[in-house]
């Protein structure tokens, strides 16, 4: 009789690991993005960046943006009331909400 782990436990066990992994990677992420105060945009150039981006190719954030023609101060919420131009309706700093243009201008300050 063998004292081998049944390859269904093992299976069991790193699925488990990984799954703890992931919740950490997002909780980590989530808080990053909280501190760094990012658009949705920047969350999404971020997340771009941590997940695919090769780890040689770029010095830091900033170099990645900026080889996209992007700027780390664009990728800040700013405060304020955003309003989409073509609809009309509330969006973030730099993208509608319903109807995803990226016109969406500063109304008014809080």
């Amino acid at each position: 009789m063998s004292n081998k782990p049944h390859p269904e436990d093992e299976i069991y066990k790193v699925k488990t690991f990984i799954n703890e992994l992931q919740k950490v990677q997002e909780e980590y992420f989530t808080k990053l993005v909280e501190n760094l105060n990012l658009s949705k945009e920047g969350e999404d150039w971020l997340f771009d960046y941590i997940h695919n981006s090769d780890k040689n190719e770029f010095d830091d954030f900033q170099h990645y943006l900026n080889d996209f023609n992007k700027k780390y101060e664009d990728m800040i919420k700013k405060d304020g009331i955003f309003i989409c131009p073509q609809c009309l309706t509330q969006g973030e700093n730099f993208m509608c909400m319903s109807c995803d243009s990226t016109q969406v201008k500063l109304k008014s300050k809080i």
